[in-house]
């Protein structure tokens, strides 16, 4: 316990750390059994959070609902991810506690889970991550929330592919009869389409030929209800998005 709280106080009041290397994929799972991989998330073209929060931390406690509230502003835009811990003490965090804390200030779509390994902990809490879909790289790091979200929203002016003008041109309704795509594409012709599970293995795989402008159609899929990811591809060019398969 001694050795934590000297860490916070010596470096908790550091400056923001901007990295320029690529941050390792990472498994995570939540308390209701769901594992998602950092890199797949990336891969659909989300900028992520990561927020390193302490249950026994004050500031953690005060800023929860604010972060919430963005991660329900920003769903399907930017993920944010809580990974819980104790700040002060080797107690080692449990669903219990984290699902307590996600009911309480209603982290209804933040992926939160008990960092048992505390991976995310390295200079006290809070302490958030900035992680850019395109290159995989932390833009910020620091204990600032409002810096935080400044750099995860200035991402999603990037991370638009250039086979779309805007994320809003592609939309995916996913059903037990199967994908209903609306896409509107610039370009004509063929295009590859895949798609993968949350941990990043492909489970379908097929090819559509598009028509400059509006497009729309179904696919057979044939998968157990769960999150997905699409990525189109063309000419050199994709894009992904994230989708949710329920009965």
């Amino acid at each position: 316990m001694i050795i934590r709280y000297f860490t916070m106080i010596c470096f908790g009041m550091l400056a923001a750390v901007v990295s320029t290397a690529q941050v390792p994929d990472r498994m995570e799972t939540n308390c209701d059994g769901e594992t998602r991989s950092l890199h797949a998330t990336l891969d659909a073209g989300l900028p992520v959070i990561v927020a390193s929060k302490g249950f026994d931390c004050s500031i953690c406690v005060n800023q929860a609902e604010t972060v919430g509230d963005f991660a329900d502003a920003y769903q399907g835009q930017i993920e944010v991810w809580g990974a819980m811990t104790y700040t002060y003490s080797s107690t080692e965090p449990t669903c219990d506690v984290t699902e307590n804390w996600v009911s309480n200030y209603g982290w209804n779509n933040i992926f939160a889970f008990p960092d048992v390994e505390e991976y995310w902990l390295e200079l006290g809490t809070p302490r958030y991550y900035v992680i850019a879909p395109e290159t995989r790289e932390v833009v910020y790091e620091g204990s600032n929330f409002s810096t935080a979200t400044e750099n995860a929203t200035a991402l999603l002016s990037l991370s638009t592919s250039e086979l779309l003008n805007s994320p809003g041109d592609l939309k995916i309704y996913a059903n037990n009869e199967g994908l209903q795509v609306h896409l509107n594409v610039p370009i004509s012709g063929q295009v590859r389409m895949e798609v993968s599970d949350i941990l990043g293995g492909q489970v379908h795989a097929f090819s559509k030929n598009l028509v400059k402008g509006d497009n729309r159609f179904t696919e057979p899929f044939n998968q157990n209800q769960g999150i997905y990811i699409l990525r189109i591809s063309a000419d050199g060019k994709s894009t992904a998005k994230k989708f949710i398969l329920q009965d």
